[in-house]
């Protein structure tokens, strides 16, 4: 059988750069509004200073602060919760930590929920 053809995809725009340097940026989600795609969200942790919610356009909307996030995922869960966002916690390397936020869509922001304990060891790694 021969291999699937492949394609070169060259991106048309990116988000802000994260205020700090190195390897900081890492793995975004992407929310996309059923009603008004033009209005999706990204989000994106910046490994060293928090997670950040972008705009389509790449451009920072919102931004909520902590210095060990590593991986992100998201799920529209539905009902009061709405979207639900969860990021690997590696603050505690010997205990590992998921940190839950919801995703407000109006306000562009991340409301904090709860950050739970999951298990030993680091936490690496995220998906819902």
């Amino acid at each position: 059988m021969s291999p699937l053809p492949t394609a070169s995809v060259t991106a048309k725009l990116e988000t802000q750069p994260v205020a700090t340097m190195e390897d900081a940026a890492d793995d975004p989600a992407i929310w996309r509004n059923a009603a008004n795609p033009a209005h999706s969200l990204i989000i994106g942790t910046d490994k060293r200073a928090g997670v950040h919610v972008y705009d389509l356009q790449g451009r920072q909307v919102g931004s909520t602060p902590s210095p060990r996030l590593n991986n992100v995922d998201l799920r529209d869960v539905g009902g009061s919760i709405g979207v639900l966002v969860a990021a690997s916690d590696r603050q505690d390397l010997a205990q590992a930590q998921m940190a839950l936020f919801r995703l407000d869509t109006s306000a562009k922001t991340l409301v904090p929920l709860v950050t739970l304990p999951v298990g030993p060891g680091e936490a690496y790694g995220m998906c819902l």
